[in-house]
This record gives structure tokens, C-alpha cells and sequence, in this order.
């Protein structure tokens, strides 16, 4: 059997998928689940990677190291870096003006790099991906933000390059999702305007593709590498924390494991809001005993977060201007990432582009993935895929993107 392997290197969760027998599908972990959480800890003689380090995240705050993606490639005096540090339960250090975490690695100090994180989380998918397949892996397309610069691309592969994998090429996220919705809904792409609107746990970004004569281009892309779901995270704890000082007679910063406690309560929250009109947060002895209770309804939540709401607004309407387009010239709205699951950010996005054109792929979280897996049996010029291939189903970027898809040399 041959399988070829894509992955979409999350910020808040990762996933993995192989391309095989004429089909993508996502590589379940352990936990059968199809995601795996971007947490990796270090716990007495223990390196707990995935579901694992997230259990013990409210017992282990300063060993326990999440959002790595954010701080990848990135510059230690880039304001929204100091911004990131203040909601942190671990440590975070200036090392050559790059951000890197200290941590208590089996019994010694350590400052690991971002990539060293990113890395310890590529090599657990990867092993993923050999038990399930029955296969070694050695390569495999990994995907990154449309808007990452090419500081953190280059990181991004010297984080594989530590995981001993092989990269086919990094892709798009966007262009990721188009491919893995084109073929799993065998959709007739001809001469249609497509934007990707991808809100994950740490990123945003929005891609128009265009189609036209069989040949995909990047019309415009935009977006904002610290914009995401865990930003929505940190209002919800932030509108909190009066109230736990209230409750619990003492304030959040005085306590990492009160803030890892809220922090994934918050998280649960807004989750419960994508599908529910009140979200529920109940924390047992979250501060010097004393339990923490308060419910949150959609209208609030969306109150405190709708700054967040309007520059995710400015991002569309920026863009539109910018490809010189009016919404009615967008031929459907494909969306990506967990995050793109709110609610509010659905209705914003049905009311300026219309109820029918916003498309919902399956599942948000996945799709990446398994565009990426697809991305790389191109690469490889499979011949299950040839028919698809002379379809003309690869893009073309202009000069300003890069590009993801390789031409066919006979179109024929």
C-alpha cells in the first residue's frame, strides 16, 4: 500500500491525513479522536504529548506549553508577542530576540524553541500515522496560515526538519481546503470565485480563489497570524475576572492554575455557545477552595467579544476592496477552522454574502488536513489521481503568492 501524508500543524489542535486507495481520510489518535490537542508537557521523567498533556495542564501550569504555533518565527519585541506572554501559564524568555520557553524537563531546567515544541507534536502525528497504516513515514505536506511570513514558514520546516520528516512542500491552508472540498463533493469548479475564510485557534485568514479554463489563482489573500479562537478565550476571561476575585476572594494572576483552569472552562463555554444560547462554567476550588460558578449567554459573549467580531469583519470587507469584487461576485464562502464554527461569525457571513453560498465542508477542523494529504498524492503524481489531475485541478499564484499546486506537464 502506498499513502501519502498530510498535515495541518494547529494552534490549538493538529490533525493528520492519508491519502490511499483513492481516498483522503483523517488518521485517528489514540483517544479515536480525529484531532489532537497543540499541548506538550513535561511531568517528572514523562514527555506527554496531545490529550495527554492537556489532562494534566491545571496540575502542571509551568511544564505545560500550548499555542507554540503563535510564537513561531517570531520576533520577541513584536508587540503582539507581549500581548501573547501576559495570558500564558508558563514561562516565556528573550533569547537572541526570539521567544522561547523555560520549563522543568526531567528534572533539569530547559529553554526549548517554538520549533522544538512544534517539532515534539509533528513526530506524535507522524507516529500516529505509522501505527495506523502500517507503513513508515518519511515525508508529507504540511500546511501553514495563507498570511505566515516567510520567517515562520522557515521555522515551520526547521520544526519537521527536527521530527525527521521530510517536507513535500508546505501549502496554503486555504488552498488545502478547496482541494479536499473539490473532490470530496466532486464540485464543478468552472469559472467561480471561491473565498476560503479560515478562523483556527490561533490564525486567520481569507484566500479568493478564482477559477477559470481549468486553472486555480490566488486572486488576493489576507489576514492575521495573532487573530483566533484563543483570542475569544482570553475575552471571556478577562470580562471574568472581576467576578472571580468576587467568588473567590482573591484575583487570577496570582494563580497559574486558576488562570489554566478558566482558560479551558472559557474554552468550553464558547464551544457550548456555538450550539447552545448559555454556556456553563462550574470550577470546583478554583482558588483557595472556594468553587467558581457562572453562566454566560450568546448575547453577552458576543458583546464582550465584538471587537474581535468587527476586525474579523474589516478583514472581508478589506479584501473585497482590495480584489476590487463586490460580494455578489463570490460564488460560495467555504469555511475553515474550528473557530469558524461561532455563530455569530456564520450569521455576519450569510447576511453579506447571502444564506446559500456559505458552505460548510464536514467538519472545519479536518478538512485541512485532508487537502494536504491530496495536495501531496499530486506531488507524487499518483495514478489514482490521474483523471483528476487532467482535470486541471492544481492552482496558479501570482506573483505575490506562493505557489502550492505544481503544474502538469501534458494537460492533454
Amino acid at each position: 500500500m502506498v499513502a501519502y501524508i498530510g498535515i495541518d500543524l494547529g494552534t490549538s489542535a493538529c490533525c493528520v491525513a492519508s491519502y490511499c486507495d483513492g481516498e483522503a481520510q483523517v488518521i485517528l489518535n489514540e483517544d479515536e479522536s480525529p484531532t489532537t490537542p497543540s499541548y506538550v508537557a513535561f511531568s517528572g521523567n514523562q514527555r506527554l504529548i496531545g490529550s495527554a498533556a492537556l489532562e494534566q495542564a491545571n496540575e502542571n501550569v509551568g511544564n505545560t506549553i500550548y499555542d507554540a504555533k503563535r510564537f513561531i518565527g517570531r520576533k520577541f519585541d513584536d508587540p503582539d508577542i507581549a500581548d501573547l506572554i501576559k495570558s500564558c501559564t508558563f514561562e516565556v524568555v528573550n533569547e537572541d530576540n526570539k521567544p522561547k520557553f523555560k520549563l522543568v524537563c526531567f528534572g533539569e531546567e530547559k529553554i526549548l524553541t517554538p520549533e522544538q515544541i512544534s517539532a515534539m507534536l509533528l513526530t506524535k502525528l507522524k507516529e500516529q500515522a505509522e501505527k495506523s497504516l502500517d507503513l513508515k513515514i518519511s515525508e508529507a505536506v504540511i500546511t501553514v496560515p495563507a498570511y505566515f511570513n516567510s520567517e515562520q514558514r522557515e521555522a515551520t520546516l526547521a520544526a519537521a526538519k527536527i521530527a525527521k520528516l521530510d517536507v513535500i512542500r508546505l501549502i496554503h491552508e486555504p488552498t488545502a481546503a478547496i482541494l479536499a472540498h473539490g473532490l470530496d463533493k466532486n464540485f464543478e469548479f468552472e469559472e467561480k470565485l471561491i473565498l476560503v475564510f479560515d478562523l483556527g485557534g490561533g490564525t486567520f485568514d481569507i484566500t479568493i480563489v478564482k477559477c477559470k479554463n481549468e486553472v486555480f489563482t490566488v486572486v488576493k489573500t489576507t489576514g492575521d497570524s495573532a487573530l483566533g479562537g484563543r483570542d475569544f478565550d482570553s475575552r471571556l476571561m478577562s470580562f471574568l475576572e472581576p467576578e472571580v476575585a468576587k467568588q473567590c476572594g482573591k484575583g487570577l494572576p496570582e494563580s497559574k492554575i486558576a488562570m489554566m483552569k478558566l482558560m479551558e472552562n472559557c474554552k468550553q463555554a464558547k464551544h457550548q455557545l456555538s450550539s447552545e444560547t448559555n454556556g456553563k462554567i462550574d470550577i470546583p476550588e478554583l482558588i483557595n477552595g472556594n468553587d467558581f460558578n457562572e453562566t454566560i449567554s450568546r448575547a453577552r459573549f458576543e458583546a464582550i467579544s465584538d471587537d474581535l467580531f468587527k476586525r474579523i469583519e474589516k478583514y472581508v470587507e478589506e479584501i473585497l476592496e482590495e480584489a476590487k469584487l463586490q460580494p455578489d461576485n463570490i460564488d460560495f464562502v467555504l469555511l475553515v477552522g474550528g473557530s469558524s464554527k461561532i455563530p455569530k461569525i456564520r450569521e455576519s457571513l450569510k447576511e453579506k454574502f447571502g444564506q446559500q453560498k456559505v458552505i460548510y465542508n464536514g467538519d472545519p477542523e479536518q478538512i485541512v488536513a485532508r487537502g494536504a494529504a491530496i495536495q501531496a498524492a499530486l506531488i507524487k503524481k499518483s495514478a489514482e489521481l490521474k483523471s483528476v489531475v487532467l482535470k486541471g485541478l492544481f492552482f496558479e499564484a501570482d506573483t505575490n503568492f506562493l505557489r502550492d499546486i505544481s503544474y502538469v506537464e501534458n494537460k492533454s
